[in-house]
């Protein structure tokens, strides 16, 4: 398989895929909105994740395009290929199981722990499920999973795609041993 990969590391298989949602290397939105998220709730941002956001900002990737194993992706690429169509938003499963390019699902409060804990300052710039997708100061992007375990994956937002797209990533595998405590309520939280 050929795997020529644009300047953000996405791969031809998965470039193929996002175009049938519109996406092109040369794709650039307006970041004003997410620039001013990141200002006011995380105390400002990561040049590069910013220039992510530009070329990938309110792309939503419909978890219908993921299928295991890899051939249903490919036959769907084809079909999506040749005949020029675009997969419609009320394919997805669910939206909960979306990948979006925004950074509004992050908590500033979990990155604030993880700068704190592993001196590691981080840019929200997607989600999937309850999982927030961060670029981090050391020029790697993480998941900050729902299960409060911070996953590492490699130096280029292809890797996060590539991961989402073709599921074989081994989860467990990049787990960094850090894990955040568990959520307590405050005593005096009310009931419902």
């Amino acid at each position: 398989m050929n795997t020529r990969e644009n300047r953000f590391g996405v791969s031809e298989r998965s470039q193929a895929i996002l175009a049938t949602l519109g996406w092109t290397p040369e794709r650039e939105v307006d970041i004003s909105p997410y620039v001013e998220c990141l200002k006011t709730y995380f105390g400002g941002f990561l040049p590069d994740a910013l220039a992510v956001l530009r070329c990938f900002g309110d792309l939503r990737v419909p978890a219908s395009l993921v299928t295991e194993p890899p051939e249903g992706v490919e036959a769907r690429i084809k079909y999506y290929a040749e005949t020029g169509r675009t997969p419609p938003p009320e394919q997805s499963i669910d939206p909960f199981y979306d990948l979006v390019f925004n950074p509004y699902e992050a908590e500033p409060d979990d990155m604030e722990y993880w700068k704190t804990t592993l001196g590691l300052t981080m840019t929200p710039v997607a989600s999937h499920q309850a999982d927030v997708i961060a670029f981090g100061s050391d020029g790697l992007y993480y998941l900050l999973g729902m299960d409060r375990c911070l996953y590492r994956y490699d130096n280029t937002i292809g890797s996060v795609i590539e991961a989402y797209l073709f599921p074989a990533w081994d989860r467990d595998a990049h787990r960094i041993v850090a894990t955040q405590p568990p959520f307590e309520w405050p005593a005096d939280w009310p009931e419902a």
